[in-house]
């Protein structure tokens, strides 16, 4: 089986106040576009692997920031300045081998790799004489997980509609980047299927 997606993020909620260390936000004001292909193969009964590619595209914002380099921990007050934010795109590859224990339910190993671009930070105000560059140090992202799922799925089985739920843990292996962050990750998931051409019926001797 194989398919696609596109998902559109609104930018709600509101980032960290840099006029409050103690501030931790709330979102990050900016829309993002993901595209996503998504994939299953199967290899007689009991095998199988599948996998799914995603990239984002970010969508640029204003926002209220203090311009210093990512190692000093304090900002002076006057390096405020509204900049114009533009986060770098990102890009996850997951692969996913699995054991089918029975027509609707699997385990499978969980490896997925993500990667960002550096953010660009430039001026919204004129005359200044900060540089919105040193916003730019240490965002680039790089990460490599493993984890482990269960999935239910009545694609293959045909029974009911055709769906997919799946419950997996991960945790972060490696990384690189000043931004990128050791975590566990739990997910939960439920896909439903729609046929874009028609089937025909399925015969049973």
């Amino acid at each position: 089986e194989i398919g696609a997606g596109v998902l559109f993020r609104l930018g709600t909620g509101r980032i960290d106040s840099p006029r409050n260390f103690l501030d931790t936000g709330s979102g990050d004001g900016q829309n993002d576009i993901e595209l996503s292909v998504f994939g299953t193969l199967r290899y007689g009964s009991h095998l199988g692997i599948a996998g799914d590619f995603r990239y984002g595209i970010q969508q640029p914002v204003q926002v209220l920031k203090r311009i210093t380099a990512p190692d000093r921990i304090f900002a002076p007050f006057s390096a405020e300045q509204v900049v114009r934010w533009d986060p770098g795109d990102y890009m996850q590859i997951r692969v996913s081998p699995q054991v089918h224990l029975t027509e609707e339910i699997s385990l499978s190993f969980d490896l997925r790799y993500f990667s960002k671009r550096a953010d660009r930070y430039t001026s919204a105000e004129v005359g200044t004489g900060l540089d919105p560059g040193l916003l730019d140090r240490e965002t680039i992202e790089e990460s490599l997980g493993i984890g482990g799922s269960v999935v239910f799925s009545t694609v293959r089985s045909g029974r009911g509609r055709p769906l997919e739920a799946r419950f997996l843990v991960q945790e972060a292996l490696s990384g690189s980047g000043g931004a990128t962050l050791k975590t566990w990750r739990v997910e939960v998931g439920l896909r439903f299927y729609l046929g874009l051409w028609g089937q025909g019926q399925r015969q049973e001797n």
